[in-house]
């Protein structure tokens, strides 16, 4: 049917006829209002009689400039049903053909569809076959047709899948910004949604950032639109190196974007992320030999603690866009004021903390470890302290995980090494010194690509062998899925280092970590030796920690012991070591030094 509006929606079926020798292409084409009218619109000009709407599937869309073709093709059990004995005039009906405006149907679908050039190509094989047709309106020879359908049977094999690739192609520039490469609105609505899916069923928590760039209209007012876009562009480039690959970065629209963070550990992880977001942003842009400063307001929702849906998680984070725009504080703000007053506090901290080293403000107490029943000294536990002039006494479980988020480990893990290291070759010279160290590790040491270089270089600077150090590492080393942590583990154990399981019992513990981690001590977490003799429940717990670590040779420590109850029951499972403030508090190295002279003198 000719075409008649800019809605049409035209149809065409093309099916080839394969019997005996007969070869042929059989077309229909339907004019329809909707799409969901299809099923209804097989009243048309048919080619072939005999063919029933049931039959007809969705072979392939080809979209062309302005409007769709769809090509349908015959189910094969329906094509396989005709008789091949009918002669091809009883199944092709020239009279309903010639007289149903069909050849001015497909003329008016090439002349108005066939827009680019794979559907040009494909006109001169379609106004072949016509002209092939119309030439035998009395008896079709079929043998004149055979090679134009067979072409045009490939050709549309080839033209379909050439579209598909270009349609996913499409599919793919139609969610991404064109200036700055980023997602745009439509892609980063999907992110959302799916990532939020994804962390309901997995119990993550993840950040919505929303970010503006303030007063930018005054750089395209001063400097000219071509420049605010590089602007944009360098910013969006600057943005891109916070990220983490899980992470997802959008352009929502003019100077505005938004940033997932996937899977994050905490609210505070979040808000370092929008402290660099700031850092990065405030640094002058160089355009056209100009510096141009632009501000940045970021606000932040983490999900589930300030919304659970995708428009709760975009309204809080708005809102706490635009407290952080009227902030002359920060430029960034989250959408609980808890949050952001916590934050506000580890800010502070990680300040300060930047200076501890430098300050002199760090320093170590060992911790004695002791053989159970004899109560002979086995070794310290390394533990690090921090006193700052402002802040007073603030506890590792405080600020070690904000060294963690912010990089700051890696010096003050150096610090820890060498402080002890150096304090091991002081004790060694006394020539009484034959217990262990123990140093806790964390996941983000041990994945620093030079960290098994800087153990050798500090074990050889002050000649220590590696033997005497234990490392003590937590399930989440375990729970990383790290190759790199692996190895590095594997590689200071063929060094000589011993390593301990710390805080067993606790978060995702599994038996599987004691298979593929080399360890040769278990640390029962404290929570659970608190317990013995009040709660059932954890005596159990403990004694199964332990006969679990006998049945795999695994010496095991008991945390936290600080009764003599706790201890009787520790003797009686056949708990090897144990430490808490029933033998000594954390001491100080001259109080420890004087231990290990006590201890000498028992033997």
């Amino acid at each position: 049917m000719p075409y008649q509006q800019a809605s049409t929606l035209l149809l065409i079926t093309a099916d080839p006829l394969l019997q005996e020798k007969i070869h042929a292409l059989c077309m229909n084409i339907y004019q329809i209002e909707t799409q969901t009218q299809l099923s209804d619109h097989i009243q048309c000009d048919a080619i072939l009689v005999g063919y029933d709407k049931k039959d007809i599937f969705l072979d392939g869309i080809v979209l062309t400039d302005e409007y769709p073709i769809i090509y349908l093709q015959q189910d094969g059990d329906a094509r396989d049903s005709l008789s091949t004995h009918q002669h091809v005039d009883e199944i092709i009906d020239m009279n309903k053909i010639t007289n149903s405006g069909f050849f001015r149907a497909i003329n008016s679908a090439i002349e108005k569809f066939c827009i680019k050039k794979e559907l040009r190509d494909q006109k001169k094989t379609l106004q072949k076959l016509i002209e092939s047709i119309r030439g035998t309106q009395d008896k079709l020879q079929p043998a004149s047709m055979e090679n134009t359908a067979q072409d045009l049977i490939e050709e549309n094999k080839k033209l379909i899948g050439t579209i598909k690739k270009q349609n996913e192609n499409l599919k793919k520039l139609s969610r991404i910004d064109p200036l700055t490469k980023v997602g745009n609105r439509l892609n980063f609505e999907e992110t959302l949604t799916r990532i939020i899916s994804h962390a309901k069923r997995h119990k993550h928590m993840i950040a919505l950032l929303m970010i503006d760039l303030d007063k930018f209209k005054n750089v395209n007012d001063t400097f000219g639109h071509q420049a605010g876009d590089l602007l944009l562009q360098l910013a969006t480039q600057r943005l891109e190196t916070i990220l983490r690959k899980e992470d997802f970065i959008a352009r929502l629209g003019g100077d505005e974007f938004a940033i997932i963070l996937n899977e994050i550990k905490s609210t505070h992880a979040a808000g370092i992320v929008a402290w660099k977001i700031v850092q990065e942003i405030e640094k002058p842009f160089l355009i056209n030999n100009v510096q141009i400063h632009v501000d940045v307001s970021v606000g932040i929702a983490c999900y589930p603690l300030v919304g659970e849906t995708f428009n709760d998680l975009i309204k809080n984070a708005d809102i706490a866009m635009y407290q952080a725009k009227k902030s002359q504080a920060l430029q960034y703000a989250f959408a609980n004021m808890d949050m952001q007053k916590d934050h506000i506090k580890k800010i502070q901290l990680q300040e300060e903390l930047k200076l501890a080293i430098q300050n002199n403000e760090l320093h170590m107490v060992y911790q004695p470890i002791y053989e159970i029943p004899s109560k002979k000294l086995h070794g310290f536990e390394a533990l690090i302290r921090w006193e700052n002039k402002h802040l007073g006494k603030i506890s590792p479980a405080e600020f070690i995980p904000i060294a963690e988020d912010t990089g700051l480990i890696h010096p003050i893990s150096k610090w820890v090494l060498e402080s002890v290291c150096q304090q091991i070759q002081l004790w060694q010279e006394l020539k009484i010194f034959q217990q262990k160290i123990s140093i806790n590790l964390s996941p983000v040491q041990l994945a620093e690509k030079d960290f098994l270089a800087t153990i050798k270089k500090i074990i050889s600077k002050y000649q220590i062998p590696l033997q005497i150090i234990e490392f003590e590492i937590t399930e989440m080393v375990a729970l990383e899925n790290n190759q790199g942590i692996k190895d590095t583990i594997k590689n200071l154990c063929q060094l000589g280092a011993s390593h301990a399981l710390d805080n067993f019992g606790t978060g995702y513990s599994g038996m599987r970590y004691l298979t593929f981690l080399p360890l040769s001590i278990i640390k029962i977490d404290q929570s659970f030796i608190q317990g013995l003799g009040v709660n059932e429940a954890d005596e159990k717990i403990v004694s199964a920690i332990i006969a679990l670590a006998k049945k795999m040779n695994l010496s095991v420590v008991a945390e936290g012991v600080e009764t003599e109850a706790q201890l009787k029951i520790l003797i009686e499972e056949n708990c090897d070591y144990a430490q808490g403030f029933l033998f000594s508090k954390p001491l100080s190295a001259v109080q420890a030094e004087k231990l290990i002279y006590t201890e000498s003198e028992k033997k």
